[in-house]
């Protein structure tokens, strides 16, 4: 009842208005200039000319609104409804599931539950379990190292073969010197072109490199750079069979070196040993 109501109906008892107090009424969602509650209570034996506290309300000073059920939702489509709602997601918990990855698994408040708009709101969503290997694994082989073959020296070209003049005979034209061929010059032969030697020492050096078990998709090759140039120490191979394994051995190089971790043809990692 508004005041005049319960005015009223004290009156009609032989009873009296008391104190009035005015309140929030949000908590209790009632309307301003509304009975929130009164002393004595409602059932309650009273006498004839008691007076009857009363409390009123000063109205709700906040909207209430709710969300919906979103479990199975996607995270964006439970920050989606949440927005509509006029409500904020400020946590987002992960938790290992087998449910599908960024999925809701849990929501805080309830769904159907009457809040204040612009509460807060907390999710549990998804995420994908990892379980590591049972066993640890074991080094990845690395095939021998390449070794270059020698060039063969070109062959020197074989002398030309000069004619013998001919004695002229009677009955031929006479000999003249502009009648006479030049003889061809004989071509000096080829250097035979030589290899300088180099002046790195050869050696062997170990060489180690753990793959992460993030490893990006991709196919992964080791290659050397030394003293002879850059050849390929480990074809390449995928990233699902590389991921947390080790490889490793012991390598023949020329002076410096330094192994490359390739991937799809671009530098991924260096290692010096």
């Amino acid at each position: 009842m508004n005041l005049d109501q319960a005015r009223d109906a004290l009156k009609d008892r032989n009873m009296l208005i008391g104190k009035v107090l005015k309140v929030d009424g949000t908590l209790s969602n009632t309307a301003e200039g509304r009975v929130i509650a009164q002393l004595p209570e409602a059932g309650s034996s009273a006498q004839r000319g008691q007076a009857v506290q009363l409390l009123i309300s000063t109205g709700v000073s906040g909207k209430e609104t709710w969300l919906p059920e979103l479990t199975g939702l996607t995270y964006e489509q439970a920050r989606a409804h949440a927005r509509a709602a006029g409500l904020v997601v400020t946590s987002v918990e992960r938790q290992p599931s087998d449910k599908p990855e960024n999925s809701v698994l849990e929501q805080s408040p309830a769904p159907y539950v009457r809040v204040t708009v612009g509460s807060p709101v907390k999710l549990t969503v998804a995420s994908a379990r990892y379980s590591a290997p049972s066993r640890p694994a074991g080094d990845l082989p690395l095939p021998p190292a390449y070794v270059p073959p020698v060039p063969e020296e070109p062959a020197a070209p074989a002398e030309p073969v000069t004619p013998e003049p001919t004695e002229p005979t009677p009955d031929s034209a006479p000999v003249t010197p502009d009648s006479v061929p030049a003889l061809p010059e004989t071509p000096e032969a080829p250097a035979t072109p030589e290899i300088p030697p180099s002046d790195a020492a050869a050696r062997t050096v170990t060489f180690e490199y753990v793959f992460p078990a993030d490893l990006p998709d991709g196919n992964y090759a080791i290659l050397v750079r030394d003293a002879d140039g850059e050849r390929v120490v480990r074809s390449a191979a995928p990233a699902e069979t590389l991921a947390n394994q080790r490889a490793s051995g012991a390598i023949p190089v020329r002076g410096d070196a330094v192994f490359i971790i390739r991937r799809d043809g671009v530098d991924y990692a260096t290692v010096t040993p």
